[in-house]
């Protein structure tokens, strides 16, 4: 099997180990609360089994920068590819501390090393992620292979924007921060799934 196919089975089997782990974890967690509290407050330090979901955050990192360095070795090079590789690869930085770096007590108001790194590490992902996937999705237009998905890779990372806004904006405003997260995460999931999806069915 090509690097490649294993690289996009590494990234979907991730984001489903992901969707899973945060089902199975705030299962387990009577008081947790979908709709208010972070993800993150399942893998914080003191939680059981919170090395399931930073496990599973750290080899998403690793998938999303090696599936970002393979699709770039597949399309043409231009500045739109390579700022889309870096910005790829930069969400992936995000996603790795996020697993490395566990948050305090109070994700939000973080009075640890590891807290104020997994809150400082985290905010470029508002920015990396939407650019990663417009650029992408612009970029793929003129790939053969790729083509095929350029149109919703593109639009739903504008979508991604107005959702992370709003993930920060208003949620928090209404006390739905935890709901704001994951419509957020819909598009963080949905578009490095079908990217890799394709790059999965890449012919060797």
């Amino acid at each position: 099997m090509r690097k490649e196919k294993i690289i996009a089975a590494l990234v979907i089997g991730c984001i489903l180990s992901y969707v899973l782990s945060v089902l199975v974890l705030a299962h387990i967690k009577p008081e947790y609360n979908h709709f208010t509290d972070l993800v993150s407050e399942l893998g914080r330090s003191g939680e059981p089994f919170n090395y399931v979901l930073n496990m599973v955050l750290i080899l998403s990192g690793i998938g999303l920068m090696l599936m970002a360095w393979s699709i770039s070795k597949l399309i043409s090079t231009s500045k739109t590819s390579k700022y889309a590789t870096i910005s790829m690869g930069l969400f992936g930085v995000s996603v790795l501390c996020g697993g490395i770096f566990t948050c305090d007590s109070s994700c939000l108001a973080p009075t640890s090393y590891s807290g104020f790194l997994h809150a400082i590490t985290g905010m470029p992902a508002v920015i990396t992620a939407p650019t990663a996937f417009i650029l992408f999705g612009r970029t793929f237009r003129s790939s053969p292979h790729f083509v095929s998905i350029s149109a919703i890779v593109f639009w739903l990372g504008i979508a991604s924007i107005f959702a992370m806004v709003a993930s920060a904006v208003i949620f928090p405003y209404i006390n739905l921060m935890g709901l704001g997260q994951r419509i957020a995460a819909i598009f963080q999931l949905t578009v490095p799934f079908i990217i890799a999806y394709k790059l999965f069915s890449y012919p060797i």
